[in-house]
């Protein structure tokens, strides 16, 4: 049906919505929207199609009845923004969400606009990009005033006359009030630039003026998307205002209470734009301050702040999205966290690039990579990277695994699987030393390159197959007979096959020697491996030319048809000034002459050089030494060498030597740098007499210089005139081998008590000095501080700590730490300091209670109740005293230890004499204290650690649980068996043990908890709920109100306790009146809870409904739906858990009984 032409005819104004236009025309007419639709022919929809793009026929239509040509009507749609503004997916007419900050289904509004236009809604106003009006200076609304709903969220005609710019609540969107920025404020100098980007389809401001890249609108706004979400995240955590490129008005009261609602954080990818205008507003203005940077360099300065500003949780994403951001974005970023890259991230985002790159996450590239690169990395290029201080065999496999991380993602274990040639700690120790090299950016850019132009022309060698190949065939001793018949070369006297054979097995499979796969030569000397490593030193060009027939000869036996050798053109990196000189400008008819004529060895040419031995051995091997260009006399070789030895050390110099100065051989073969039997065969040769046999020293000036002095063996050995060797062979025989500490307290003569505490008062006026005088006086008897550590019960480091801070107290060191072979022993001053602690009876009490040092007991005596635990009657003594639990423990003799007192689980002699002897306390009282009592029966002690072994599934718990009449009863005393896993319930006041404090919800008395306050009997002394373990601050909730579950007389639980409690005493539990078995172990009801905590379902029959209802908190959910899940209940069972599968056990061993 074709439609009539309107009589009125109304012309939209400049970007107005088409929606907006209708009902325009609608209002001009005096007619309703949906009346104006049917006569078009248009749908009626919530979200119609014809707002995106009309069809033609739509078009014709609309054009047809309003005058407009189509153009004009399709200027009013949203398909004018399509690929620039926002996605529209022509398949099915709609929005594409993919776009960058698109299509949004609500619209913001300017409230001026709406007065100045009487009510036309613009369309740009429906993109995500719109946040302010260039025209009036202000933000754009979000929402209505009055009902706090966005604007025009579907398009409903109705049927009445529409209203100008009036919400569905009736509030006039005119009148909504909205921030107003100065003219020329950043945020609509921003939404000006990003209107000009959509309208044009191209960006050409600041680094996209530069960059090769696209200038295509979708990529420009793709950038400033990424870096809007990143400046947004960084406002999350800081506001608003804290982005100063935004510059937000803080005089106005509304950007006040705007200001202060952090934005939520957002996805670095996340498509949609934000709901406020204001967190638009701020997120695009701060990414195009960054974008109109002239330069990549300058943008990354730029958005420098960005990355400092983030958390743990965002900082990582500020890198692992890269891979999925645009080209320009990424850089950015990646460039501007560079700074706190670590070298194996600089190389994966090659950062060293004018425009860096995220890692590529396929493993494809890794494996061909692989295959281009050997595992020792090649000797030409080695040679000039080698930088001071690092060791060049090193240097090579290091070099080859950090061009396989260039561009990757792979884990640095499974690249150096590729290789295999040294392990990932090792590359990581030496890429670090290696960045902290002046010389880093140039060794990065060249890495980079090296890995760009392998993955374009990757090399003609598979190393990936040479590495997998067999070596112990290659180069037989027969072949290697021949080739130096052949060569003219002499074939040793079997070393020199062997580092042949290496030589060739690393120049076929690129692997360093000593990974080479020979099976027959794994264990050999350091000499052997220098002599296999200076291999090309002795080569000579005949024997090389042999070797290399022989290595290829051994690829075609392997069906390998490729060159021998190869490696990328050194033009890759010509223009960089590498850190190691280039080896060509090394004159090598002078290296060779000096090697011939000289003897030089490789170190001596190293070193007259100035260059690595890696130099010198590449250009031998590059140029080997042709016998033919030499005169027989000066070939190199032994007889040479014997020659100018016995020019260089002749009869009257080794005379002087040996005889008048009285040095041994080895003395001697040490000052000329040669082997001490060629010393001996000089000695021979010019008839010297030998020396009788150096003579063992006495026992006694051993023991002076070895223990007294303290004097390496070396050191010994070397004014003796031996070898070391032979000077431990004479301690070993007179035991002086492994000496132990020649400290002895028994030994040590009585100080006078004053003086003792004089010497003693910079530490005892320390509330910790006692305890560590204490500690030192047990640590002086142990050969090193990590065996003090383990036997006294200490955390690992926490000797040498306090030792310091006592050393700092008292103005002077107190132990010579153990070195050189040595036991650890006191000083002379650490000697006077151990006399004086015994002076005052080996006991220091705590400052405030009485004079330190006078009485060796303490001066309140508490008397344990029947079955407590030590911690507890040793904190009820330090409440009693007004001290804290650490300065009570350091007056008895023990130390708490930084994972825990291990004295709760078994003390050892001198803890039960040093506590018995301070308190009164007998020493079976104490052992009956700790978990002791139940060795072998609940728990299994490891007595050498004193810690408790894990042969038992269930045995110690988490903390201890509780019994709040109990507490309440004994004044906050708690009982060892309620550490056990196996106490459950008390029978004395027929109820269910608690097991968590109700108000932090923590297990009571952690072993980790800190005793440095006044211990509080009854209370919790876990860290209130969200504060970390181990920190100052304490719950103290009362543990006596905790409500827990009653029980009735002869309740099957508490017999079942009484079971347990018969198993725990040791003794054979006689058959309870309800006839249940007596064979039942504790690993037998361990078994069975677990059964009942991974399937709750056998428990229905079993449990009694009491019971059942304390498991299930809440009615309809499953019988162990609680805040732990099932699998901390495994290991961390409850109270009810234990119970229920103790019922469980007793009912599958006896089901009459049920």
């Amino acid at each position: 049906m074709t439609a009539r032409t309107f009589p009125i005819r109304v012309a939209p104004i400049d970007g107005e919505a088409i929606d907006s236009w209708l009902e325009a025309l609608a209002r001009r007419m005096a007619t309703p929207v949906g009346e104006v639709l049917a006569a078009l022919n248009l749908p009626v929809t919530r979200r119609p199609s014809w707002r995106v793009r009309p069809s033609p026929a739509q078009l014709d239509t609309i054009a047809t009845a309003t005058g407009l040509h189509p153009d004009a009507v399709l200027a009013m749609t949203l398909s004018r923004y399509d690929g620039t503004g926002l996605e529209i997916d022509h398949a099915n007419g709609r929005i594409a969400a993919s776009f960058p900050f698109g299509y949004r289904p609500w619209s913001r509004y300017c409230p001026h606009c709406l007065a100045h236009t009487d009510g036309r809604w613009q369309l740009h106003w429906r993109l995500g990009w719109s946040f302010a009006c260039v025209r009036h200076h202000c933000l754009l609304a979000d929402e209505c005033p009055r009902c706090g709903k966005h604007p025009r969220p579907t398009f409903m005609p109705g049927y009445s006359v529409p209203s100008a710019s009036l919400c569905a609540c009736g509030c006039n969107l005119a009148d909504a009030a909205t921030l107003t920025l100065r003219p020329r404020h950043p945020i609509t100098d921003a939404q000006q630039q990003i209107l000009d980007v959509i309208a044009d389809d191209r960006a050409d401001f600041g680094i996209y003026s530069t960059h090769t890249g696209s200038r295509r609108a979708r990529s420009a706004l793709n950038d400033v998307k990424v870096l809007a979400n990143r400046a947004l995240n960084y406002a999350s955590l800081h506001g608003l205002t804290a982005v100063k490129s935004a510059d937000l008005p803080a005089d106005s009261h509304q950007e006040c209470v705007a200001a202060t609602e952090r934005p939520p954080r957002r996805a670095t990818l996340h498509a949609r734009a934000p709901q406020r205008a204001i967190d638009t507003a701020v997120g695009v203005t701060a990414a195009l301050d960054i974008l109109r940077a002239p330069t990549l360099n300058a943008a990354a300065d730029r958005a420098r702040w960005l990355i400092k500003g983030q958390n743990r949780e965002t900082g990582p994403a500020e890198l692992h999205s890269c891979s999925r951001e645009g080209t320009v974005s990424a850089a950015i970023i990646i460039k501007a966290s560079a700074a706190w890259m670590g070298p194996i991230n600089q190389l994966r985002y090659r950062t060293v690039l004018p425009t860096p790159r995220p890692p590529d996450r396929s493993q494809l590239r890794l494996q061909r990579l692989a295959a281009s690169v050997p595992a020792a990395f090649w000797p030409a290029w080695s040679a000039r990277f080698i930088v001071e201080g690092t060791r060049a065999i090193n240097l090579r496999p290091v070099l080859s695994a950090a061009t396989l991380l260039v561009g990757t993602s792979a884990h640095l274990t499974e690249v150096m699987n590729h290789l295999g040639a040294i392990s990932a700690q090792a590359v990581k120790c030496y890429l670090f030393a290696l960045s902290h090299s002046p010389a880093w950016p140039t060794i990065s850019t060249a890495i980079v390159r090296l890995n760009d132009f392998l993955a374009e022309q990757p090399g003609p060698i598979n190393y990936t197959r040479r590495r997998q190949l067999d070596y112990s065939a290659l180069l037989p001793l027969d072949r290697w007979q021949q080739i130096c018949r052949t060569s003219g070369d002499l074939p040793g006297a079997g070393r020199k096959a062997i580092a042949a054979r290496y030589y060739l097995a690393e120049k076929i499979s690129g692997s360093p020697t000593r990974t080479t796969a020979i099976n027959h030569h794994r264990a050999h000397s350091q000499s052997l491996w220098n002599q296999v490593r200076d291999f090309t030193r002795v080569m000579t060009a005949q024997l090389r030319e042999h070797l290399d027939d022989e290595a290829r000869q051994f690829l075609q036996r392997n069906a390998i048809h490729e060159p021998l050798t190869w490696q990328p053109p050194l033009d890759v990196v010509s223009d960089l000034a590498l850190p190691a000189p280039d080896p060509a400008a090394i004159d090598r008819q002078e290296l060779r002459r000096l090697a011939v004529d000289g003897s030089y060895t490789v170190g001596q040419l190293a070193a007259h050089f100035g260059i690595d031995s890696l130099t010198v051995r590449y250009l031998f091997d590059e140029e080997p030494i042709d016998l033919n260009h030499y005169p027989l006399q000066s070939r190199p070789g032994k007889a040479a060498f014997a020659s100018r030895l016995r020019a260089e050390l002749g009869e009257q110099t080794l005379r002087d030597l040996y005889v008048d100065r009285r040095l041994s051989l080895r003395q001697i073969a040490g000052r000329y740098g040669i082997n001490v039997h060629r010393v001996q065969d000089l000695v021979a040769h010019h008839g010297i007499p030998m020396r009788r046999r150096v003579n063992s020293p006495s026992r006694a000036w051993l023991a002076e210089q070895r223990l007294d002095k303290r004097r390496t063996i070396a050191d010994i050995a070397n004014e003796v005139g031996v070898h070391p060797a032979t000077l431990s062979l004479w301690l070993s025989q007179v035991g002086l081998k492994k000496p132990a500490t020649t400290y002895h307290q028994s030994r040590l003569p009585p100080m006078d008590t004053q003086a003792a505490i004089e010497l003693l008062k910079p530490a005892l006026t320390n509330k910790y000095g006692p305890p560590w005088l204490q500690m030192l006086t047990k640590a002086v008897e142990f050969p090193s501080i990590p065996t003090a550590e383990r036997d006294l019960g200490l955390g690992t480091g926490t000797l040498r700590r306090r030792l310091g801070k006592l050393e700092t107290a008292l103005g002077a060191p107190v132990i010579t730490r153990n070195a050189a072979g040595l036991a650890m022993a006191p000083t002379p001053f650490g000697i006077d300091v151990v006399r004086a602690v015994q002076a005052l009876h080996g006991t220091v009490t705590m400052s405030g209670t009485s004079p330190p040092g006078v009485v060796p007991r303490l001066t309140v005596h508490v008397a344990p109740v029947p079955g407590e635990a030590l911690d507890s009657w040793l904190e009820t003594t330090a409440h009693r005293c007004r001290t804290s639990l650490a300065e009570l423990l350091g007056a008895v003799g023990l130390t708490q230890g930084s994972k825990g007192p291990r004295w709760i689980v078994v003390m050892n002699p001198e803890e039960l004499r040093s506590v018995s002897k301070a308190t009164g306390i007998s020493q079976r009282q104490l052992r009956m204290m700790t978990l002791q009592r139940y060795d072998g029966v609940a728990v299994d002690i490891d007595r050498g650690r004193r810690v408790l072994a894990r042969t038992r599934c269930w045995g110690f718990g988490a903390g201890s649980r509780f019994c709040p009449a109990c507490l309440a009863e004994t004044q906050g005393r708690w009982k060892i068996e309620w550490r056990l896993v196996w106490s459950f319930a008390c029978r004395r006041h027929q109820c269910l043990l608690a097991d968590t404090c109700p108000s932090c919800g923590n297990y009571p008395r952690l072993a980790s908890h800190k005793a440095d306050a006044v211990p509080q009997p009854g209370r919790c002394a876990c860290p209130p709920r969200g504060h970390p373990i181990g920190g100052k601050r304490r719950c103290l909730a009362d543990l006596t109100d905790t409500k827990v579950l009653k029980l009735p007389p002869g309740h099957p639980v508490l017999e079942a306790q009484r079971h347990i409690d018969h198993l725990l005493a040791g003794a054979n539990a006689a058959r309870p009146s309800t006839e249940w078995t007596s064979s039942l172990m504790p690993d037998d009801i361990a078994a069975h809870a677990r059964r009942a905590i991974k399937n709750p379902q056998l428990l229905r029959d079993v449990v009694p409904p009491d019971l059942l209802a304390a498991g299930t908190p809440h009615p309809g959910t499953d019988l162990h739906t609680t805040s732990r899940s099932q699998l901390s209940r495994l290991f961390k069972p409850s109270a009810y858990d234990v119970a229920a599968g103790t019922l469980l056990a007793l009912a599958v061993l006896n089901p009459g009984r049920r």
